[in-house]
């Protein structure tokens, strides 16, 4: 498994990571990994954290989140001298992501929560004007 540069989505309407911190680790993450750059573990790429952005761009939570599972399994490998394809288990499939962060989990919840508290004032403005004007 050789880890390429990455693609991801963009997103402004919904919580993305910060382009650029994003843009930055990946670059260091990728010249770690040529052994080009200042060493780097797979436990400090699985401890990292974005500053989440709204309304303007960002990467798409998820594709940053399964690239770095990929980076922390092809650093463990480099670590350890044992190829990426031996390190990770063989589903059949080219990658399976790890289970959900619970930081993201977490980030989720809390920003359901907020998109329903949103709508739930929405209407009762709504509610409340047509009362006024009633």
């Amino acid at each position: 498994m050789t880890l390429a540069q990455p693609r991801f989505a963009t997103t402004k309407l919904t919580e993305g990571y910060d382009v650029g911190e994003v843009d930055d680790l990946v670059d260091r993450v990728l010249a770690a990994l040529a052994q080009e750059g200042p060493a780097m573990t797979a436990e400090q790429v699985r401890d990292v954290r974005f500053t989440p952005v709204r309304l303007r761009e960002g990467y798409a939570m998820g594709d940053v989140d399964d690239w770095l599972d990929q980076a922390v399994v092809a650093l463990r490998a480099q670590a350890s001298g044992v190829p990426p394809e031996v390190a990770a288990p063989d589903t059949g499939a080219a990658y399976v992501p790890a289970a959900p962060r619970p930081d993201a989990i977490a980030r989720a919840d809390d920003r359901s929560t907020r998109v329903a508290m949103a709508w739930g004032l929405a209407v009762v403005a709504v509610v409340l004007l047509l009362v006024a004007v009633l």
